[in-house]
C-alpha cells in the first residue's frame, strides 16, 4: 500500500481496492491454481489482516478484491480479511480475470450481481472501465 500510494495518492473513501498478483496465469491449471502442498494447505497471495484493517479504517473502502481464490492468503488460517470485510458490510471478489488490463488507479468498476440470499456467496460479473 505504501509504494501504491506514494506513486498513486491516498485510496480515496468509497474505493475498491483490487489486487494484480498475476495468479491469474495459473488458471487455466487446477493444481497450479490452488498451490497445495503435501498437508493439503493452498498457497495463493491474498490481502493481509492489517492491510484489510487499513483499509476499512483509515480509507474507507466499499471492498476488495483479487485474481486468487480468496481475498485471504491461502496458508492463512481463519479468513481474517473476510471476518474484518464481511463484518464491515463490505463485498469482496474473488477469482477475477484481466486485473493485469486495469490501470493502477483512476478506474471504474461495475459489479453486477446475482439476487442471492441465505449464501455464503454468489456469482457476479466484473466491469471495468478505464
Amino acid at each position: 500500500m505504501v509504494r501504491h500510494e506514494r506513486a498513486f495518492g491516498p485510496v480515496r473513501p468509497g474505493s475498491v481496492v483490487l489486487m494484480n498478483s498475476d495468479w491469474a496465469q495459473c488458471a487455466g491449471d487446477p493444481d497450479a491454481f490452488k498451490n497445495t502442498d503435501g498437508s493439503g494447505t493452498y498457497h495463493f497471495p491474498g490481502f493481509s489482516a492489517d492491510a484489510a484493517e487499513f483499509l476499512v479504517d483509515k480509507r474507507r473502502v466499499r471492498g476488495l478484491g483479487v485474481d486468487t481464490l480468496s481475498i485471504d492468503a491461502g496458508a492463512v488460517g481463519g479468513f481474517p480479511v473476510h471476518h474484518r470485510i464481511l463484518g464491515a458490510d463490505l463485498f469482496a471478489l474473488e477469482n477475477l480475470a484481466n486485473l493485469d488490463r486495469i490501470p493502477a488507479s483512476g478506474s471504474q468498476i461495475f459489479v453486477g450481481v446475482v439476487p442471492y440470499e441465505q449464501g455464503s456467496g454468489s456469482p457476479c460479473r466484473v466491469i471495468a472501465r478505464y
